[in-house]
């Protein structure tokens, strides 16, 4: 690592920082204003297939805040993921945040940040067992540590970091050790996961990294405090693929106790307006005898296996022609008996959607039930019902079902479905 006094010759504040790093924001560098937008901001309820990823062999259970417990097994560990994913806004910033409390230092590690699990993009705050703390960047499968040694610089003064491959990965310039020192202008915050801390993440792709911890100060001000800024090389993203959910997770890393780490609210907000493209994927399934006797899969829908994991999909609209009045609604992940053929839907090109249909699965109903309606006027009186999907979030690769049944009898029925693709 290589200290820098160069780059930054007057005293380095998060209130110069933007001028300093990326130039004036105008010809008489006025203030720009932006809209606040929260994409999700997720409070511990209970555990829900709607609002939670669980990754692991442990549990996960709500008392005030989620728990996350791992078994007595070395290699255990236990995760939580945002079912939903944060949408990055091109040329603005977002930042993510989540709320980690751990009473005791870990046997093993503790993992808080935004990415998905096994992916090759992620940004997360590590606490290992010998109550350090780390800022890790993984970038397109290569990992570059920010350690809290490398936290603080003396006014004015930078970094050069190193990835795991020893080649230079970006410059950061610190503003607070986060050890509770008020020395040299900081803060005086002190980076302890044991009392239960918010920790941020904001980032501009193809910008910087700020990473702010929300604590105490001092002066007992209660604010969200700038701890260092990482300015990727030569203006790289700091992550190759943007869009992610938030998550916690802890592992024993070879201890045979069953740990604890609690998550509490998890965020993802973006300044400024998302105007983002959609493509609306159409698929039609007709002729389809729906029983009196009992729910019948009509046609289903799933994301493309390891593909577009960072495209969002929304279930918008069912329109239903019926000869009788049947009960309609969708449930997410069911049991799939058999694995079927997925094709693409309705005269759309492979490589203009994120999604793959099969219709009439061999399922079982035994899924997360969303929404539902009745569609139909009577025998032998054709009647047409469209309803919305009322922004049914679909997550990672969980398949959606669309089931219904009669209400009086057998009904013939043509289903049409719509899905929004955010690309």
């Amino acid at each position: 690592m290589v200290e820098n006094s160069s780059t930054m010759n007057s005293a380095l504040n998060p209130a110069s920082l933007q001028t300093q790093l990326r130039g004036r924001q105008s010809i008489n560098n006025q203030i720009r204003a932006a809209n606040v937008e929260s994409q999700f901001d997720i409070t511990p309820v209970n555990v829900s297939e709607w609002r939670d990823i669980i990754i692991g062999d442990g549990s996960v259970t709500v008392e005030n805040l989620y728990e996350l417990t791992t078994s007595t097994d070395s290699s255990s560990r236990q995760r939580i993921e945002t079912a939903q994913i944060g949408n990055y806004l091109t040329g603005s910033i977002s930042t993510m945040s989540v709320f980690a409390q751990k009473e005791t230092v870990p046997n093993g590690v503790v993992e808080v940040g935004y990415g998905r699990d096994n992916a090759n993009n992620g940004i997360w705050l590590q606490w290992d067992n010998n109550d350090e703390y780390s800022v890790v960047l993984n970038r397109g499968g290569v990992k570059t540590t920010i350690s809290q040694d490398d936290w603080f610089r003396e006014t004015g003064r930078s970094v050069e970091i190193d990835d795991e491959n020893g080649d230079f990965s970006g410059r950061l310039w610190g503003f607070d050790p986060a050890t509770g020192s008020s020395s040299d202008g900081a803060a005086g915050i002190n980076v302890d996961m044991t009392k239960g801390q918010q920790y941020q993440f904001s980032v501009s792709w193809g910008g910087p990294l700020l990473f702010s911890i929300d604590a105490v100060d001092r002066y007992g001000h209660d604010h969200s405090q700038p701890v260092f800024l990482f300015d990727p090389r030569d203006g790289r993203p700091v992550m190759t693929q943007p869009n992610h959910p938030v998550f916690g997770e802890i592992r024993n890393e070879g201890s045979t106790q069953q740990y604890t780490l609690k998550i509490g609210g998890r965020q993802f907000i973006q300044y400024g307006t998302r105007n983002i493209v959609k493509r609306r994927t159409e698929h039609l399934n007709d002729t389809v005898s729906i029983p009196t006797d009992s729910y019948v899969p009509v046609t289903s829908f799933r994301r493309k296996e390891n593909q577009y994991p960072d495209v969002t999909l929304q279930f918008e609209t069912v329109g239903v022609n019926t000869d009788n009045t049947i009960h309609v609604f969708v449930m997410k992940d069911p049991t799939f008996n058999t694995a079927g053929t997925w094709s693409d839907p309705q005269f759309t090109d492979s490589d203009e959607t994120a999604i793959e249909i099969q219709d009439e699965p061999d399922v079982n109903l035994d899924g997360a039930k969303w929404n539902g309606f009745i569609a139909g006027s009577g025998k032998n009186v054709r009647s047409l019902t469209t309803t919305g999907g009322k922004e049914m979030p679909i997550p990672r690769n969980q398949p959606v079902v669309l089931f219904a049944k009669s209400l009086a009898n057998q009904a013939s029925v043509d289903v049409s479905m719509t899905i929004n693709e955010f690309w």
